[in-house]
């Protein structure tokens, strides 16, 4: 699933400049399907409340249906740690970002913002992600793609964000 993903997102993002995120399921029959996410969604993923909700109510179809897998593949950023960076304990850096993430550790110089696509494949079982960075050519109007794709396995029970979709879904552990 998570190759498939990945290479849908990858086909659209080469053919258009951009992409719509990819959702696919593995039903409790073993039958994977994709789930298509409307256009006017797309636009949403910028808003942390909008996908909140989305991921909500996806962990209810989960849920509700007994889907066995879920994989989900969008644009995002990722960062690159500076040196500064490097020096703060990982304390003050969850403290600093608590409130406004990603950003925050930006504009504070901890870490330089890439562009990313990046593919989280999730099982009652383990969290699997893959992350991938490009740059955009404007002016030739193409994506290039930096390096290889970059895996990273962790245990479900050690997952944390929004997008957990099993395991102990308290609140504390999906932000």
């Amino acid at each position: 699933m998570a190759k498939t993903a990945l290479a849908h997102i990858k086909d659209g993002m080469e053919r258009t400049g951009g992409s719509m995120p990819v959702f696919m399921v593995r039903n409790p029959d073993g039958k994977v399907e994709k789930i298509s996410l409307p256009k006017e969604l797309g636009k949403l993923m910028n808003s942390g409340d909008a996908k909140n909700m989305l991921f909500d109510g996806m962990r209810q179809i989960v849920k509700h249906k007994g889907i066995t897998a879920t994989c989900f593949a969008t644009e995002a950023w990722m960062g690159e740690t500076t040196q500064a960076g490097r020096l703060v304990s990982p304390k003050e850096f969850d403290a600093a970002t608590r409130q406004r993430g990603f950003q925050a550790a930006v504009d504070r110089g901890w870490v330089i913002r890439r562009e990313c696509v990046v593919v989280v494949l999730q099982t009652e079982e383990v969290m699997r992600s893959i992350s991938q960075q490009f740059e955009r050519d404007e002016e030739a109007q193409e994506i290039r793609w930096i390096g290889e794709p970059v895996t990273h396995t962790t245990p479900q029970s050690h997952f944390k964000g929004r997008q957990k979709m099993y395991g102990d879904l308290r609140e504390e552990n999906l932000s």
